[in-house]
């Protein structure tokens, strides 16, 4: 998992293996992201997201 700058993670969320954070993003509560995805805008709770860009 690469996390660059400042990244809120939210409670029992889970990151996928080779995820990509943006900087400055807030990952919601209970959110999985997939393993290799590119996060480039907020996720809220309770969402998964997949791709790239990840999407939900």
């Amino acid at each position: 998992v690469n996390v660059s700058g400042y990244v809120h993670v939210g409670t029992s969320s889970h990151l996928g293996v080779g995820s990509q954070i943006l900087p400055h993003l807030t990952i919601g509560k209970h959110v999985i992201i997939g393993a290799g995805a590119v996060v480039t805008k907020d996720i809220p709770s309770h969402c998964t997201a997949v791709g790239i860009p990840a999407r939900f």
